[in-house]
């Protein structure tokens, strides 16, 4: 399934986060799907974050971006309907789980010591973390 299927399924009327702004084209989609009011953006990497908030400015966009790490995802924002990492990641960070909201989702590459998936995560009820779809 090709990134921007599954980011059209993930955006359904919902608050969101990416994790990974990188270039600042999905922040942006989710934007103009959402309103910048509903979307929260982190980046790590402090150049290329100050390059996306240009371009999502550009684009007439002023959503939530935060420069930190996005394995930590940004509670001030939270809880969210949907977090959508573009980082690959081999668990789904605990802070992910507490942030989203349990009818939510989490969708994010995984990678394995051989497999690259991406998996929709749900956190159902906090006594039980997740349970994990193929996409």
């Amino acid at each position: 399934m090709t990134p921007a299927v599954e980011l059209r399924r993930a955006l359904a009327d919902i608050a969101g986060s990416p994790v990974g702004t990188g270039t600042g084209y999905s922040t942006s989609l989710m934007c103009h799907r959402l309103g910048e009011s509903s979307v929260t953006s982190v980046e790590y990497d402090s150049v290329i974050a100050a390059r996306a908030k240009t371009a999502i400015s550009q684009a007439g966009y002023t959503p939530t971006l935060v420069r930190g790490d996005g394995l930590n995802g940004y509670k001030a924002n939270a809880p969210y309907d949907r977090i959508i990492a573009t980082c690959s990641v081999r668990i789904i960070p605990y802070p992910w789980l507490e942030q989203g909201r349990t009818e939510g989702t989490i969708t994010a590459p995984m990678m394995g010591w051989t497999v690259h998936q991406s998996r929709t995560v749900r956190p159902m009820e906090r006594a039980v973390p997740a349970t994990i779809f193929s996409a």
